[in-house]
């Protein structure tokens, strides 16, 4: 059974499926894998993209490094990488891994930081 996940009306609409083995400590409703069936999943993020960005929403939802590694499948290298903006690791980020990121954070974070990570994401797309 699939839902829809929407943080604003009409803004990264998509399917989602519960992720297999996700450590119970970040278990929750909120936190699922996305559907690999979309192309848009695997399209990359523009070079501009801020992993600070990312790192902020972990922060607040209160995970660890590793914790967020393991609920979005990179090594806690890469979280390291991307969220100190190693070119390398922005240039593989891919919009799938930023959207599983956002759902593992999402019950743990305030609306109003989740907003504006959205909107965050919005400009990165009018951008390319």
């Amino acid at each position: 059974m699939s839902k829809t996940f929407t943080s604003d009306p009409g803004i990264l609409k998509r399917h989602i499926r519960p992720h297999i083995e996700r450590p119970a400590s970040i278990r929750s409703t909120n936190a699922r894998a996305m559907s690999p069936s979309s192309e848009d999943d695997m399209l990359s993020l523009p070079p501009s993209f801020d992993g600070r960005q990312l790192r902020k929403l972990r922060l607040e939802a209160g995970f660890t490094q590793q914790q967020i590694a393991d609920a979005v499948c990179l090594s806690r290298e890469t979280v390291v990488a991307i969220e100190n903006n190693k070119q390398s690791a922005i240039d593989g980020l891919k919009w799938k891994t930023v959207r599983n990121w956002c759902l593992v954070c999402k019950g743990k974070v305030r609306y109003e930081t989740m907003n504006t990570f959205t909107k965050y994401l919005v400009g990165q797309v009018t951008k390319k």
